[in-house]
């Protein structure tokens, strides 16, 4: 026999950072994961988990892996980028004024960095901003996610910098929702 009203079958509370809002989230706590070896393959490099009251969600970040396909001054924009998104995190938490070791490698970036952020972060808050993706890029499984750049800063900065950009998908996008009548830029006579 089966009970259907016993404790296995009770319905929970699903814990959501900022209860699905977006926007700004005041006194998050921030926590490095590093892969280890016995980590599947496609595990980042590094997971950044960001936790406020309610829930928590996290950041991904590989290593950067040049695209062959890309001009050699592309890949060097796109490799700035990311060691740069690192960077943010790190001044967020060491300060504006704090002097970062040389480094040969954007690899070696990463892990200096992190490793800095690691070790200084236990004790310490941080404001976050988060999106649904952006106009031109939602995030297709309608999760919140820390924006791109200009993502975090101390608890304490006054004012705050955290402020919805142009580009900000502020709202959850139903990704099987039907699109209304209309809002389709493609139309089948576009292709004959």
């Amino acid at each position: 026999m089966i009970d259907l009203n016993g404790k296995e079958f009770k319905q929970t509370s699903v814990a959501i950072f900022n209860n699905g809002e977006a926007g700004a989230v005041k006194n998050v706590g921030m926590v490095i994961e590093k892969k280890e070896p016995t980590d599947p393959g496609n595990r980042p490099d590094y997971k950044v988990i960001f936790s406020d009251e309610i829930g928590s969600i996290n950041q991904g970040f590989y290593y950067f892996t040049p695209n062959p396909q890309d001009a050699p001054d592309r890949q060097k924009t796109r490799e700035t980028q990311e060691v740069s998104r690192v960077l943010h995190l790190a001044r967020a938490v060491m300060g504006t004024d704090y002097a970062f070791p040389a480094v040969e490698t954007s690899k070696q970036a990463y892990d200096v960095l992190f490793d800095l952020i690691s070790k200084n972060t236990a004790d310490k808050r941080f404001n976050v901003f988060v999106t649904y993706g952006t106009l031109s890029r939602p995030n297709k499984k309608g999760y919140l996610g820390v924006r791109y750049f200009d993502f975090i800063e101390p608890v304490d900065s006054t004012p705050s910098r955290l402020r919805v950009k142009p580009q900000d998908l502020m709202h959850r996008v139903d990704p099987d929702a039907p699109k209304a009548e209309g809002t389709d830029s493609t139309t089948s006579e576009s292709w004959i």
